[in-house]
């Protein structure tokens, strides 16, 4: 957007587009801009609208706004980055799932999709043509998560642990099993052992650390000794069964160590899986 549009600026929209890029303020309210221009926030939901309308700036939702720079392009580094405009767009969410998992770099998959995890309820968003949906998440397990900076901007995020047992919670919410063992093999050496069993403790699945261990097993990460008998207490008699319900021949069928019937076979789990190709001969 070139500087010279600034001229068919009514003074207030002017005035409130100028105020917040000399101040830097690139995300902000409709608060935040009666504050700015000595109106109430009733009185500016018109001038945020028309300046919407006009490209100037990006509806984020509940009362909350992104300027769009006026150097807004293909090379622009932070001002406009997604990430940060999701995390932006609640107050009470963070990323997390699969779109975590990315941004911890656990695997070369971009999702298409931004996820994140909310305290209610929110209708999915398309921010700057990204497509944003919002998991409505107990109580119990809105936790885990941290602030974290991408391309200058503040991002709230799962942290490693979390994003973890996220994702093996949901296989569905991070691009199936077989992007689920990619995610947990790109995760080996990154993540804190305690964290992950105290986590293990908060979510309380049984199903959950059924597959947990099974799937560090499959994808040959070592399981200290503390953490695979803490994920065993956890598990107990406990017996339960991961994939289709329709079980085949070629699937691995029962795995005893985790009172585990997994019916996937091994290409299924591990092909796309870095330099694990021996675990489908």
């Amino acid at each position: 957007m070139s500087t010279s549009n600034y001229r068919y600026l009514s003074n207030l929209d002017a005035k409130l587009i100028l105020t917040l890029e000399e101040t830097g303020q690139r995300i902000f309210t409709r608060v935040d801009a009666a504050a700015i221009l000595e109106r109430t926030p009733g009185e500016c939901t018109k001038i945020l609208t028309r300046l919407q309308s006009r490209g100037w700036l990006e509806r984020l939702g509940n009362g909350t706004y992104a300027l769009v720079p006026s150097a807004y392009g293909a090379e622009l580094t932070g001002e406009f980055n997604i990430h940060a405009l999701a995390s932006a767009s609640i107050p009470d969410g963070y990323i997390g799932w699969w779109s975590a998992a990315s941004l911890h770099h656990f695997t070369t998959q971009v999702p298409h999709v931004i996820q994140m995890a909310s305290a209610r309820r929110h209708r999915p968003r398309n921010i700057v043509g990204n497509d944003v949906i919002y998991h409505a998440t107990q109580a119990k397990r809105f936790f885990g998560f941290e602030t974290i900076e991408i391309m200058g901007r503040p991002v709230r995020i799962t942290n490693k642990e979390k994003t973890l047992v996220d994702c093996v919670d949901r296989p569905d919410r991070c691009g199936g099993p077989g992007e689920l063992c990619r995610i947990v093999w790109g995760a080996s050496g990154q993540f804190d052992w305690e964290i992950l069993a105290n986590y293990v403790d908060l979510f309380d699945s049984a199903s959950l650390v059924q597959r947990l261990g099974f799937i560090l097993d499959l994808v040959e990460i070592e399981i200290p000794n503390h953490a695979r008998d803490h994920f065993k207490r956890k598990i107990g008699s406990t017996k339960s069964s991961f994939g289709s319900r329709r079980p085949d021949e070629k699937h691995f069928g029962y795995v005893s160590e985790w009172g585990l019937t997994v019916n996937f076979t091994k290409e299924a789990l591990t092909g796309d899986v870095p330099r694990k190709t021996s675990l489908i001969e």
